[in-house]
């Protein structure tokens, strides 16, 4: 009885112990799969399914560990408080949906989770983490390597707006999307050893590079531009000035096209206008509720005088912010984002590279003129600001990892 005992005792640790790293495996690939699902299928509505279904009600069983190692980290924190915030204004509405409330508080619980999963894996495994970004740039890269082949106006590239193969289904989205991948590829090339998956990477960010430019995203070129400049002009090494230069070199050259080319192309003025239009309408609504916004969900509209219509995006992540939230939610977001930047700079002076900073800021220069609210289902958001706070979010729990590594005893 005794020893029937001692060997239950014995086993009980053992097989926890292989059902754990089952499931971080498991975890990984499933990971893998959610990031890169922008590729692999043509529904967006599978892609939000896989990550329900296939990684979020998994990973439950990874939040007990996820709360331990990341409940102080302040980035995470801070997204925390935004999103509950704006789900909290949703109640300002005189008969609140609560139907619809429930149903963004779901999907703002799913950005935490992305964020924090994001930090986790990032931190605890560094070298699987390398692997899935190799994995996704490399799938995004064909991807965009076979979308531009099939695309049927490759020939009317200088008017045409390529959108490509898999879920987005709008050019600005994929632009930001394969633009946002090109740059990880970029910067993730300090990040590997293998001179054959260095040079995978390299080509891999021309294609996605080139991909963005078919899309004509203006704000996600711009983007990636400015990202590329911040490594060339930061960074000690790995500056990408060869990525930087063919790629000012196409886009002066598009520009020069297009100047014929009509109101589709690069040079197409009317957009700013409408923008522009769309902004100043937003002010008015947000001088109606200065303090704390009209409140998210208030399914507010601004109107274009250019195009005669009303539009449901204010093209500005940060007068949603103040047109929901108000200066409330406004500060909440600049003290998110304030906080990644800072902690950003400080990976960048510790290290010398700079490309957590350079992630980050490609979101923050989209987001002022392509975007609305931050609560989405799985779309450019979640790459291009979600991820890198994900990131953002891993590195002081990484840093312990290594402190603790450093000062534990040699066993003899």
């Amino acid at each position: 009885m005794s020893f029937s005992a001692n060997t239950t005792r014995r086993l009980a640790p053992s097989t926890i112990g292989i059902l754990e790293r089952r499931l971080g495996q498991y975890t990984l690939l499933a990971y893998l799969a959610f990031v890169a699902g922008y590729f692999l299928t043509s529904n967006a509505v599978d892609h939000y399914k896989f990550l329900v279904g296939f990684l979020f009600i998994p990973g439950l069983l990874l939040l007990p560990r996820l709360f331990a190692a990341l409940s102080h980290d302040v980035v995470l924190r801070l997204a925390a408080a935004y999103l509950l915030y704006l789900l909290a204004s949703a109640l300002w509405a005189e008969t609140p949906d609560y139907a619809l409330l429930a149903n963004h508080g779901m999907l703002a619980g799913l950005i935490l989770f992305f964020v924090a999963i994001t930090a986790f894996l990032s931190a605890t495994e560094p070298k699987w983490f390398d692997i899935i970004i190799v994995c996704t740039v490399t799938i995004a890269a064909g991807n965009a390597l076979l979308s531009i082949l099939l695309w049927d106006d490759l020939q009317h590239l200088t008017v045409a707006r390529l959108v490509g193969l898999g879920t987005l289904r709008e050019p600005n989205s994929a632009g930001a999307v394969y633009g946002f991948y090109g740059l990880l590829a970029v910067v993730w090339r300090s990040e590997i050893s293998s001179k054959p998956v260095r040079a995978a990477l390299f080509a891999s960010a021309f294609v996605l590079f080139g991909f963005l430019l078919l899309t004509q995203a203006r704000a996600a070129i711009i983007a990636a531009v400015a990202g590329l400049t911040l490594l060339a002009l930061l960074n000690k090494s790995n500056r990408p000035v060869v990525h930087l230069l063919v790629l000012s070199a196409v886009i002066g050259a598009a520009l020069f096209v297009a100047a014929g080319a009509g109101d589709h192309s690069l040079l197409r003025n009317w957009t700013w206008q409408v923008r522009l239009e769309l902004w100043s309408d937003s002010l008015r609504q947000i001088a109606d509720a200065p303090l704390f916004g009209s409140g998210y969900l208030s399914a507010l509209e601004v109107y274009s005088h250019t195009e005669n219509k009303s539009h449901a995006n204010v093209h500005n992540s940060y007068l949603a912010a103040l047109r929901d939230g108000g200066a409330v939610g406004l500060a909440l977001l600049t003290a998110l984002l304030g906080a990644a930047i800072h902690r950003a700079v400080q990976a960048g002076r510790a290290s010398g590279d700079y490309a957590l900073l350079a992630l980050l800021c490609f979101g923050l220069i989209y987001m002022l003129t392509s975007t609305d609210t931050l609560i989405t289902r799985p779309r450019e958001l979640w790459v291009i600001l979600w991820f890198p706070l994900g990131l953002l979010a891993g590195q002081r729990l990484a840093a312990g990892r290594q402190d603790s590594a450093t000062h534990t005893p040699a066993a003899y």
